[in-house]
């Protein structure tokens, strides 16, 4: 064979390879750049940066949820059953204000006729530069040039995504759906302890310039943000500021961006107020929802209870903002953050927090201003530890516990005892002291044990006994803890 037929055969079976994996990419199209997710066939959506242009080509949806991470955990079929919307979601984690018009614009121009468009608002992006995205976007994805999807075509990574697609197919597993997409609720521990410690680790100094925080604000304002409200009259924009921590407040005080935040809150609050597309939803100042640190992971993210409630609010119009009432909101939120103590996280209030002794500790919950739940999966453990079983019955329980117990509940208000037990799992609701506690035991290993206190799940959710402890006084949940009975400690 001579060497021109050889180089012809070479050059023709390569072009063929690369036609092939060309056409299974564009076929299959794991980033959704040409079609909306093909049936029968095992998405998944994961990849924000990657995926949200092409979703925002190519999926059906009638309006858009847009924003940073504080929008990743919202369902998309609560807006789809409550307000009859087709909300498609293109978060991005970090987000910077660039990020959102870019996105946005995309979708505006591929859907016309967009009815709402929901946007979370954060301050603090809000004061970085405006030419800056959160990191380096992939742009061949971003834009409508067939010449530069060889990137795509040929990518060693997207070749390995399209390989995974198909061999979940294969498997049998399902598309990842748009309530799912992005949405981190379940892969984290939501918890008082969790979120403390979170602040602990970033409290930190961090210096900002009162000047270039306010002048990036206002830039932010006329080149990413007005242009999504201006550019369509008729879309409604519901834009909201979600409502982080107090301990995020306490550290705008500490580093010393009080001054500055107030002045990009207010600032951006009349420049919303002067569209008539707009509606303006104001969180931050909720109390009971940003001192409830068992509603975090962390100083600012919150679980999608949180946005379960503000999607309702975009429904109903609470905490809706106009220009009547925005300056009484703004200055709610200022006292609440410099009059709050904040000793309750981590001054003397926290007694039962302070104390890991597992003996000393339940003595320390006979105290009439508690309120204290019990949930217990492995009672026959209890009787293992004499001193232990002593110990809960000087807290006030009865129950004689034997060997064929299984699960056990008890919530104890000073005098008042409520106890039950049984071989099977079962829930259990009370009303004491006009607080709703519903109580669910767990199968070992095979589900959760749940303790709601108002519809708020506070159970460290692990085997032996959970307990929570509502202190009446501060009316608040003041402890979670999990006790081990085989090492009898307290684990939090």
């Amino acid at each position: 064979m001579d060497s021109k037929k050889w180089t012809f055969i070479t050059l023709t079976i390569t072009f063929m390879l690369l036609l092939m994996i060309a056409s299974v990419m564009i076929y299959i199209d794991p980033l959704f750049q040409y079609h909306k997710p093909l049936a029968n066939i095992a998405y998944q959506i994961n990849s924000q940066d990657y995926q949200n242009p092409g979703m925002v080509k190519n999926f059906d949806y009638d309006s858009l949820m847009v924003g940073s991470s504080m929008t990743e955990n919202f369902s998309m079929s609560w807006f789809k059953e409550n307000m009859g919307l087709n909300v498609l979601k293109v978060s991005y984690s970090g987000a910077r204000p660039k990020n959102i018009k870019k996105i946005t614009e995309m979708a505006q121009e591929r859907n016309k006729n967009l009815k709402t468009i929901f946007l979370g608002y954060d301050l603090f992006t809000q004061a970085t530069a405006p030419d800056k995205l959160n990191h380096e976007l992939p742009e061949y994805l971003y834009d409508d040039n067939i010449f530069n999807d060889i990137e795509y075509w040929f990518n060693k990574d997207l070749i390995k995504r399209t390989y995974k697609v198909l061999k979940n197919t294969k498997e049998g597993n399902t598309s990842t759906t748009l309530d799912e997409a992005y949405n981190w609720n379940n892969s984290y521990q939501f918890s008082e302890n969790e979120t403390i410690k979170d602040y602990s680790i970033n409290r930190r100094n961090a210096k900002i310039a009162y000047d270039s925080g306010l002048k990036n604000t206002k830039s932010n304002m006329e080149k990413n943000i007005k242009p999504i409200i201006e550019n369509n009259p008729n879309t409604e924009i519901y834009i909201f500021y979600p409502p982080y921590t107090i301990l995020y407040w306490h550290k705008i005080i500490e580093d010393n961006k009080i001054d500055l935040i107030f002045d990009q809150l207010e600032y951006s609050m009349e420049e919303f107020l002067k569209y008539d597309n707009v509606k303006l939803f104001y969180f931050q100042n909720i109390e009971e929802i940003i001192t409830n640190l068992y509603l975090y992971r962390d100083y600012s993210h919150y679980n999608q209870k949180i946005n379960d409630y503000m999607s309702q609010c975009f429904k109903e119009k609470k905490h809706l903002i106009t220009k009547e009432n925005y300056k009484e909101e703004i200055e709610k939120m200022k006292e609440l953050i410099l009059n709050f103590d904040y000793d309750i996280y981590w001054g003397d209030k926290t007694i039962l927090k302070r104390e890991n002794n597992s003996f000393i500790y339940l003595e320390l919950l006979k105290n009439s201003n508690y309120i204290t739940i019990i949930e217990a999966n492995k009672t026959k453990n209890i009787l293992n530890d004499e001193n232990v079983a002593k110990q809960f019955k000087y807290l006030g329980l009865t129950y004689e516990f034997n060997e064929n117990d299984k699960y056990y509940t008890a919530i104890i208000n000073g005098k008042e005892v409520y106890e039950k037990i049984d071989n099977h799992p079962f829930s259990t609701t009370n009303i004491i002291e006009g607080k709703k506690i519903e109580i669910q035991t767990s199968k070992l290993k095979d589900d959760y044990s749940h303790i709601e206190i108002d519809e708020v799940d506070y159970s460290k959710q692990k085997n032996d006994i959970n307990i929570v402890v509502y202190d009446k006084t501060q009316n608040r949940v003041v402890d979670s803890i999990n006790f081990d009975l085989k090492t009898l400690k307290i684990m939090r």
